[in-house]
């Protein structure tokens, strides 16, 4: 129903519902959505509209289309998820951001917890669902069963897990390859990084799922075969006829006990790359770093010192840091989860960035 009213009262109240009320906040939606001159809204002007007694205005058929069209539009909006699964025997975590659309494949990382941690501790106190969130990519944490292992530590030097499609190995490689079906991923950037039991474990992975795994991060973890592979030849002999120099970041504190058997596991990557590169240890892969960088102590970093070394080609493959005075603890990370310190250097934008350097080579 339409009145007459003083010009001045009759577009002041008009103009207050169309900026206030539901039809303005549509109209300002559909503006910006450039819904305006959809068909419904044509030759249809809203500020000397006035609603009075309950009647509809005109207008409503126009907001009915804009309501449809922007709640197609907020439909189509992805929430980040952090959700529990299962494949087989082995429970996880998946954190998927909201750039998980479908409209572009997008990277996985894969973190294996330490000992007495479970997947949602592990994603809490390593902040990486937030860096995923960032930066657009998925976050698998398998979780470790209490009947495998009552202290939750992956099994990583029992014989049976360090092969390809057994034991363990196979558990973790099974669930990255169901998200990989499940979800767009990018298949050349899949990566691995485990902290503590974890960190031993995803240098596992690497020897035996080469082709899976683009790079790997160990931090605080022990090297393949139970540090016991010196001349790098069991963990070339696990990646069978898949072999390749895979890149590996390894770190710890010198205050961890672990400390000695992380500092062995680089001379022992670089061994199995050298026979990964051609078939044959020929030094191909240098064993003196490329590069040595020392960082003072600050306000909110330990001092630390970062060793490259690199490939055949001159290009990045293993990067080892020791941090002096840290102890066996995820650096940068948040203090309610298990095993951190919010002191840096911050592991997971370092890993992150490592990974975002070694996508798997496209031949």
């Amino acid at each position: 129903m339409m009145i007459s009213e003083p010009a001045g009262r009759a577009r002041g109240r008009a103009d207050n519902v169309v900026s206030n009320g539901p039809t303005g906040v549509l109209r300002r939606a559909a503006v910006r959505a450039r819904l305006a001159w959809h068909p419904a809204c044509r030759d249809r002007p809203i500020k000397r509209q006035v609603v009075v007694h309950g009647s509809f205005v005109a207008r409503w058929a126009c907001v009915a289309a804009v309501v449809s069209l922007l709640g197609a539009s907020t439909a189509s909006a992805q929430a980040s998820s952090f959700t529990p699964g299962s494949v087989g025997d082995l429970d996880y975590h998946l954190f998927v951001p909201s750039a998980a659309d479908g409209s572009r494949a997008l990277p996985l990382v894969v973190y294996l917890h330490g000992c007495q941690q479970t997947a949602p501790d592990a994603a809490l106190g390593t902040r990486w669902n937030q860096r995923a969130e960032a930066d657009g990519f998925l976050v698998l944490y398998p979780e470790q069963s209490p009947a495998r292992n009552e202290g939750r530590c992956w099994n990583w030097w029992v014989a049976a897990n360090q092969s390809r499609d057994g034991g363990e190995a196979k558990l973790i490689a099974d669930a990255t390859r169901d998200v990989m079906a499940r979800y767009r991923i990018d298949a050349r950037r899949v990566f691995m990084i485990g902290a503590s039991a974890g960190g031993a474990m995803s240098v596992v992975m690497a020897a035996t799922y080469p082709d899976v795994f683009a790079a790997v991060a160990n931090l605080g973890g022990c090297g393949y075969a139970t540090c016991a592979d010196a001349t790098g030849l069991l963990a070339y002999r696990a990646m069978g006829p898949r072999a390749r120099p895979v890149p590996l970041l390894t770190a710890a504190g010198t205050l961890d006990v672990t400390w000695l058997g992380v500092a062995s596991a680089v001379p022992q990557w670089l061994a199995t790359s050298d026979f990964a590169d051609d078939g044959t240890q020929n030094g191909s892969v240098s064993r003196t770093p490329a590069s040595t960088v020392l960082h003072p102590a600050t306000a909110d970093s330990y001092a630390h010192m970062t060793q490259v070394y690199n490939d055949r080609r001159g290009e990045d493959l293993v990067q080892f840091t020791t941090v002096f005075g840290a102890g066996h603890v995820y650096l940068g990370g948040d203090p309610a989860g298990s095993f951190t310190d919010p002191k840096g250097p911050a592991y997971t934008p370092s890993v992150w960035a490592f990974f975002s350097r070694h996508p798997m080579p496209s031949s």
